[in-house]
């Protein structure tokens, strides 16, 4: 499911929720929107980075209380799993960012 197609620095990108991630976040009652607002806040250098090196990242929102895990495939974000809370273990090779 794709949840938005955006630019940066002319390059174009979407932001797609995986089955597993629409089930979770459904479960979890997490938003779209908060969602969106946790993969939105990486910078361009992060998602060109997470393109060269093939690693996950989990975007650990405090203020919402939840965690995002994404994975890039080309121009498409994908998240694979959304967690209802900030204190996760993360899997081998998963990048960890915060955000506040």
């Amino acid at each position: 499911m794709c949840l938005i197609t955006f630019q940066i620095n002319g390059y174009t990108y979407s932001i797609r929720l995986t089955e597993h991630a629409e089930e979770r976040r459904k479960q979890r009652n997490v938003s779209k929107m908060g969602i969106l607002n946790s993969v939105t806040s990486l910078t361009f250098e992060q998602l060109e980075e997470l393109k060269e090196e093939d690693k996950d990242v989990a975007i650990i929102n405090k203020d919402k209380g939840h965690t995002v895990i994404i994975t890039r495939e080309g121009n498409k974000i994908k998240v694979i799993t959304v967690i209802a809370k900030d204190d996760v273990w993360v899997k081998e090779r998963t990048d960890v960012v915060s955000i506040n």
